[in-house]
């Protein structure tokens, strides 16, 4: 009790599309490296964003500040490609040099493998989302 195993940063945040500055995320880095501690990125969310906020990738920071950081990267269909029902996610693990979420992630594609399962359909329109081809096909995603 009382030990502190992580960081969750949800950026952007629901339902404001409020963004996290890059030089606050700079800070989250800063201060998660100091204490040796992993950070979970709720980005489902992604480029949900309204007015001039701007929406900074948490590993990209982290990239920017050495790969010090392990970084667990949270996103999906339903919310960033505006697919309300189509319960696709996945975990982007950005390591640190040190392989600090190694283990983590055996385990969660362990647990994957066991659970979960989209359909048919919606595997297949997973690389059509995430890779368009053509500026039309990006702004009919978009």
């Amino acid at each position: 009790p009382g030990v502190v195993r992580g960081v969750v940063v949800n950026n952007p945040s629901n339902p404001t599309g409020a963004c996290f500055s890059q030089d606050h995320l700079k800070h989250i880095v800063r201060l998660a490296r100091r204490y040796r501690l992993p950070i979970v990125a709720d980005e489902v969310y992604g480029d949900l964003t309204f007015g001039d906020n701007i929406f900074h990738p948490l590993s990209q920071i982290a990239a920017e500040e050495g790969h010090s950081v392990p970084i667990i990267t949270a996103s999906g269909l339903g919310k960033q490609y505006l697919l309300p029902g189509w319960r696709v996610g996945w975990l982007v693990f950005h390591d640190s040099h040190n392989g600090a979420l190694q283990e983590v992630k055996a385990g969660a594609k362990r647990l994957a493998q066991v659970i979960l399962g989209a359909s048919h359909l919606t595997q297949c329109a997973i690389p059509a989302c995430l890779t368009p081809q053509t500026e039309k096909e990006r702004e009919s995603i978009l």
